[in-house]
């Protein structure tokens, strides 16, 4: 009975690999075989971009224990959304053993706004903790992030089958991206948190408005890689990365309540008005990966060939929020659904 299983086994994968040519080693995987030309290729994204160290507000509560008590703080999610952004490709197959030349630029604009509401004042912001002082709270606070990214990515490579059901492409070249963030922070019906004998004494409304700009080029490699089964039809996945040498340009500035003596009488509170600005060099970075189901034709020989694919896309960047004044540093990631068409004609 096993041996029966076994060969029904056998037949199957026979059958479903049965129209796939066997290829030499290194022989050229282009869908048209022997093709050389121009390509065009289009992409829907539908990403999400989540930049860390943000959630920076918080729930605000006193705990007794016995005769200690202790102070509570427990961060807010900030909710981050998905948005629709595009890539646009131009390439050409060169007539040198298979190689092609490949210019893809990627564009989104991301930009969720989250905001908190509480039916008391227990909204704090977390930065301020250590400053000393009586906390200021809040009822109603809101975050705001905006992201622009544009990233033009140039390859040279070369597809070829490893065997009879498997081809990849390794290919190297060039990378360069900007990525703008602007975050903003607002805080209204602030106050202290009830002081002794006094009360909670009413602050001013405050923000925080930041922008972080980042430029960087350098070299770029990347892997790609399909399973073929039938039809065209294959599981397909890729990795790259890339260092660059790029720049930093940061502006902030802030409204933020302070808590005065009163030279005696009761505390006060004042308004401080705070500019920030600086640029940095700095090497950074970056990562890419795509896995997803990938389909190909080839409909008229050496004159046209259509190739889609879907998949799931994430791209990593490192320290891609710098604090020049903390010298502290976050990390940008970047996640969604990637639709892929390509025509070679």
């Amino acid at each position: 009975m096993k041996e029966v299983f076994f060969l029904l086994f056998l037949a199957i994968c026979g059958n479903i690999y049965g129209d796939t040519a066997a290829a030499p080693p290194n022989r050229s995987a282009r869908t048209c075989d022997g093709y050389a030309g121009i390509f065009l290729t289009g992409e829907f994204i539908y990403w999400k971009a989540r930049q860390e160290e943000l959630n920076t507000i918080g729930t605000f509560a006193f705990e007794q224990n016995g005769v200690e008590r202790f102070v509570d703080v427990k961060s807010k999610e900030i909710d981050f959304k998905y948005s629709p952004g595009f890539k646009l490709g131009l390439g050409g197959n060169l007539p040198f053993d298979g190689w092609d030349l490949y210019v893809n630029w990627t564009h989104l604009r991301n930009n969720p706004v989250t905001t908190f509401r509480s039916s008391t004042h227990n909204l704090i912001d977390i930065e301020r903790l250590g400053d000393g002082g009586a906390p200021f709270v809040t009822n109603h606070a809101k975050v705001s992030y905006d992201l622009i990214l544009n990233i033009i990515d140039f390859d040279w490579g070369r597809r070829c089958f490893v065997s009879d059901t498997w081809s990849v492409r390794p290919s190297f070249g060039g990378k360069t991206f900007w990525i703008h963030q602007q975050i903003r922070y607002s805080y209204e019906n602030v106050q202290t948190i009830p002081l002794p004998n006094i009360g909670a004494i009413t602050g001013f409304p405050e923000f925080l408005n930041a922008i972080n700009n980042y430029w960087g080029i350098g070299p770029y490699f990347a892997l790609e890689g399909k399973w073929n089964f039938r039809w065209g039809i294959g599981l397909l996945g890729k990795v790259s990365g890339a260092i660059v040498w790029g720049k930093f340009e940061q502006k902030a500035r802030a409204d933020q309540n302070d808590l005065e003596n009163g030279n005696g009488g009761p505390p006060t509170v004042t308004i401080s008005h705070i500019r920030q600005e600086g640029n940095a060099h700095r090497v950074r970075p970056a990562a890419q990966m795509f896995v997803g189901l990938d389909w190909e034709w080839c409909f008229i020989p050496n004159r046209l060939s259509i190739q889609c694919r879907i998949g799931y896309e994430t791209q990593f960047y490192w320290g891609q929020l710098l604090n020049l004044r903390g010298l502290e540093e976050s990390d940008l990631s970047i996640e969604g659904l990637t639709l892929m068409g390509r025509i070679d004609f």
